[in-house]
Formats: C-alpha cells, sequence, structure tokens
C-alpha cells in the first residue's frame, strides 16, 4: 500500500491532505514512526485523524512532550476523541494492527474512552 500511495503523490502533484493522512498512517503501521511524523507534519491541514496518528508516532518514539501536544491538538478538534473512538474510525484488516494504534494512542496519553 504504501508504493501505490506515493505514487498516487507523484501522479498527481496537488494531491489532497488525505493523501498524507493515509501515507502517515500507513507508515506508522509500519513502525517507520520517524518517516511517519516526517510526513504527518507536510499536511497543510490536519484532522484529529492526522493528529492522533502524529501522537501515536512521538508516543512510539518516547517524545513524550511532543505526543501529549499532539493529543492536546486531537482533543482540541474532537474533545470526545479517544482510543476506542479514533481506533473504530481508522480500518484495519489484521488486528495487530489495529492494536498497534491503540498501544500508541495509550501511550500518548489519548484518554480510553468507550
Amino acid at each position: 500500500g504504501l508504493e501505490n500511495l506515493r505514487q498516487a503523490m507523484r501522479l498527481n502533484p496537488n494531491y489532497p491532505d488525505w493523501y498524507i493522512q493515509l501515507l502517515g498512517g500507513a507508515t506508522f503501521a509500519a513502525h517507520q514512526y520517524e518517516e511517519a511524523v516526517a510526513i504527518l507534519r507536510t499536511a497543510r491541514q490536519h484532522t484529529r485523524n492526522s493528529r492522533a496518528y502524529l501522537a501515536a508516532s512521538y508516543a512510539q518514539l518516547g517524545r513524550g512532550a511532543e505526543a501529549k501536544a499532539e493529543v492536546e491538538e486531537t482533543l482540541r478538534l474532537d474533545p470526545q476523541a479517544s482510543v476506542a473512538g479514533m481506533s473504530n474510525i481508522e480500518y484495519y484488516i489484521a488486528p495487530a494492527d489495529k492494536e498497534h494504534f491503540e498501544a500508541g494512542l495509550r501511550k500518548a496519553g489519548l484518554p480510553e474512552g468507550s
């Protein structure tokens, strides 16, 4: 999936920000946290989802202050955001990928939710 997203971005240099979110999320799922951060930081406008992926990436890198700042931004965009809610919005085929995202969100300090 990563190469397909990169090809789509090459073919459409005016790609929308959701391409960045998808690529950042896929890169996070591949445990490439530094690259995920670099990709996600290029978004022109962040959504709560891109902020959540940034928070989880920073948390997995051990960059707690930055993870916390992204959690605060996630909650500013969506005061009801939670680990449970975010993992239900994102679609994962493999349960391990969903658990990996949830673990990153927990580590970043996003509320658990229900």
